[in-house]
């Protein structure tokens, strides 16, 4: 009954062991994976990859699912000379 309420994630961990034999041990093993997976989500908090410094634009559609661009675009500067 007791591993029935246990997360899925920690359901996962526990088939990469051998069945505990009692309740006791079944909590001790369950706790210990539930804490690991505590720390390994704490470490993928700050852990970010080498990556280009790239200032990410948040993608807006419309209601046909095309995307809208934001931002402003610079127009080219107009050369005072005309060609002729």
């Amino acid at each position: 009954m007791f591993e029935t309420g246990l997360k899925e994630k920690v359901k996962d961990g526990l088939v990469h062991h051998d069945k505990p034999e009692s309740l006791h041990a079944l909590i001790k093993l369950s706790t210990r994976i539930n804490n690991r997976l505590w720390e390994r989500d704490d470490q993928k908090k700050y852990f970010r990859p080498n990556m280009p410094n790239i200032k990410r634009q948040r993608r807006r559609f419309d209601r046909d699912g095309d995307a809208i661009i934001t931002g402003k675009v610079q127009d080219k500067p107009k050369d005072k000379k005309t060609r002729g």
